[in-house]
């Protein structure tokens, strides 16, 4: 792909990426037209670039994101079949292009074990990791991401690190359980039915108390028991920083070579105040004797 194809190809695939943070912005639901599009893009460059493997890699994959029906031993055998044509193109060269179904793998076992992840984030982070199994053109400052869905999930967990501290700047003074301080905040009880939040406080035998059921119903039982405010978990739309981070990507360059750069950075500081506590020691070494002899010849008078 030549420069000019790269850029609109990571334009094209970042403006999709857009609407659909919007509507997650707006709704916390996305339509699957975007994966769609996304997924397909990338399935269309590795066809164009790397032939009928990445067909092989790329279709059973997103037929098994999008289709209800491929549950249980046919979504199996569609994830199985992904992964065989990501190892004909990991053989010929582009490990990249394991990365697709290793994380639907990784993603699909998570929320089996328990873990709560929507499933548009799951599909969105799989979908860029087949628009993206390298990245195809250059960028500004750090280095290309070698695995760019990595890097785009990095960036977009720093920036939801970032308003977990807003959250518990927002909860100081606030009276705020401590398993709590980073991922609620109080709102006032006609306010949190439309802020697109999960109550964590409910009515249990007359009495108010925290509750990880994320039940909306729980609203009205504190309505009804006389309380004006009430703390909520928000829902994160998680597409919204994963959108962020991947313009951020293709316009800054990999955030693990910026982390790699400031490590570099701060072990140069250190060792730098070490060469200096040598060069001290050293100098001190030299002269405290003639220091002592300057001082047992002046005690002498000679």
């Amino acid at each position: 792909m030549t420069g000019i194809a790269a850029m609109l190809y990571t334009i094209a695939v970042c403006s999709i990426m857009v609407s659909a943070a919007y509507q997650d912005l707006m709704m916390r639901e996305v339509r699957n037209l975007h994966w769609i599009a996304i997924g397909g893009l990338g399935i269309v460059h590795g066809a164009c670039t790397e032939g009928f493997p990445s067909l092989i890699w790329g279709i059973p994959l997103l037929a098994y994101l999008l289709s209800p029906r491929l549950v249980g031993v046919p979504g199996g055998l569609s994830v199985i079949a992904s992964a065989i044509g990501a190892l004909m193109l990991w053989h010929s060269g582009h490990p990249g292009y394991m990365t697709a179904p290793l994380l639907c793998i990784l993603l699909v076992a998570a929320v089996r074990a328990g873990m709560r992840i929507g499933g548009a984030d799951i599909k969105c982070m799989v979908c860029l990791a087949m628009a993206f199994p390298e990245w195809p053109c250059d960028t500004l400052l750090f280095d290309l991401p070698a695995v760019p869905a990595v890097s785009i999930a990095f960036a977009a967990a720093l920036m939801c690190v970032a308003y977990g501290l807003y959250l518990g700047i927002r909860n100081i003074g606030a009276g705020c359980p401590k398993g709590l301080f980073f991922t609620t905040y109080e709102i006032g009880m006609v306010d949190a039915r439309t802020a697109h939040a999960w109550p964590v406080e409910d009515i249990v035998d007359g009495a108010r108390v925290y509750s990880p059921i994320q039940d909306m119903d729980a609203f009205d039982r504190l309505e009804e028991y006389g309380e004006e405010r009430v703390r909520v978990s928000p829902m994160i739309p998680f597409i919204v920083p994963l959108a962020a981070s991947l313009w951020a990507v293709a316009v800054i360059g990999d955030p693990l070579d910026c982390a790699a750069l400031l490590r570099d950075y701060v072990h140069l500081i250190a060792a730098s105040r070490a060469l200096r506590a040598v060069q001290s020691g050293l100098v001190h070494k030299i002269s405290q004797p003639l220091h002592d002899h300057l001082a047992a010849i002046g005690a002498h008078g000679i």
